[in-house]
């Protein structure tokens, strides 16, 4: 049971791509990997610490969520080859 449960909200998750923006999915997804994995995969209680570092990822992921950017449509195949070739992209690239 749990293992379907878990399938479905992976597939769930991935579906959403579809409908956001990677910038509001991405956050919401890792706070519920978080959240289901400390309480229902691990089967332990959460001390202090670990309550308030989940309460910390939900403010994060808020903060995240909502001060989002506006997704803007790219146009051409130059415009991609711009953004692509801007310096803080290729120095990101070139140390990881």
């Amino acid at each position: 049971m749990l293992t379907a449960q878990l399938v479905v909200g992976e597939i769930a998750n991935f579906a959403a791509y579809a409908f956001a923006p990677a910038i509001l999915v991405t956050p919401l997804g890792a706070l519920s990997i978080i959240i289901r994995h400390a309480n229902l995969l691990l089967e332990f209680r959460l001390h202090t610490f670990g309550i308030l570092g989940c309460a910390l990822c939900v403010v994060g992921s808020t903060t995240i969520v909502l001060h989002a950017p506006p997704e803007r449509q790219i146009e051409s195949v130059a415009e991609v080859w711009a953004l692509a070739t801007e310096p803080g992209f290729c120095f990101t690239r070139l140390w990881s």
